[in-house]
């Protein structure tokens, strides 16, 4: 039997709809193009504050937690978290304790290097390692 894998792309969330399709979204699109649609991609917003929001105008998104246990009852058994904030600091710390929740519902749960990081710059490590581990999956 194949094991089920996906990546979670992780943002704090926005109130701009055209502004989450053009931005998270060509992301999600593109990871789903490079691996053949083989692997499960969704989004997550740690804000619950904005999925509430969000929700309330029709708007589907999940939360990190409810996403992690959408995926686990979905017999998910790797996932990998891509987080993509603006800044590396107190989110990317919030999404690791969180996360660390949810280790023994996946044999495999990984959180790559934020995609942005240092002085709002892309982090060239993420990007490799998040390249590195697509490939590694695909």
């Amino acid at each position: 039997m194949k094991i089920k894998k996906a990546v979670l792309l992780c943002a704090f969330g926005s109130s701009d709809i055209k502004g989450i399709e053009e931005s998270i979204g060509i992301l999600k699109k593109d990871i789903e193009v490079h691996l053949n649609f083989r692997i499960k991609v969704e989004i997550a917003f740690t804000s619950k504050i904005i999925v509430s929001k969000k929700r309330k105008k029709g708007y589907v998104i999940r939360d990190l937690e409810e996403s992690l246990q959408h995926l686990h009852k979905n017999g998910f058994e790797e996932v990998i978290i891509q987080p993509i904030y603006m800044m590396d600091g107190c989110e990317n710390l919030k999404l690791r304790e969180r996360v660390s929740l949810y280790e023994s519902y996946f044999s495999k749960l990984i959180i790559n290097s934020n995609l942005f990081g240092k002085e709002n710059n892309f982090n060239k490590k993420a990007i490799n390692e998040t390249a590195h581990i697509i490939k590694k999956y695909s």
